[in-house]
C-alpha cells in the first residue's frame, strides 16, 4: 500500500512525504521521522502506525496534544484525507484503505 503525507508547515506549500515504514514519529527532535520546527510541538509529539490497513495516530504524551479533523484525540484512526494538526502544522494522509484486512477472506471466496 502506498502512503503519502502532505505536511503543511506554518501555511507553507505542502511537503509530500512518502512513507515506507511504520511506526513513524512526528516531533520537534532531529531524531523524529518528520521534524516540525515549532515551539508548540514536543520532541516526540505523536506517532503514526499502520494497523489492519488503517493509519492510527497516537499522542506520545505531548504538552499541547493533537487534533484529528479539529477534534482533540489521544489516539484515533487517520482515514484517507483526514487532517492531523500538530502544533501549527497540518498533516493530511493520502492512501487507499485495505479492502480486506490481512487474515480475513473476501466475500464469495
Amino acid at each position: 500500500m502506498s502512503v503519502r503525507l502532505s505536511v503543511y508547515r506554518h501555511r507553507d506549500q505542502p511537503e509530500e512525504v512518502v512513507v515506507d515504514r511504520f511506526p513513524l514519529v512526528i516531533g520537534r527532535s532531529p531524531d523524529a521521522d518528520i521534524t516540525l520546527d515549532d515551539r508548540w510541538v514536543s520532541r516526540r509529539h505523536c506517532e503514526l502506525e499502520m494497523i489492519d490497513g488503517v493509519i492510527v495516530v497516537r499522542d506520545l504524551g505531548s504538552k499541547h496534544g493533537i487534533l484529528v479533523n479539529d477534534s482533540p484525540v489521544c489516539e484515533s484512526p487517520l482515514q484517507p484525507s483526514d487532517t492531523l494538526n500538530v502544533g501549527l502544522s497540518r498533516v493530511v494522509a493520502v492512501y487507499e484503505k485495505a479492502f480486506v484486512a490481512e487474515g480475513t477472506a473476501a466475500l464469495g471466496s
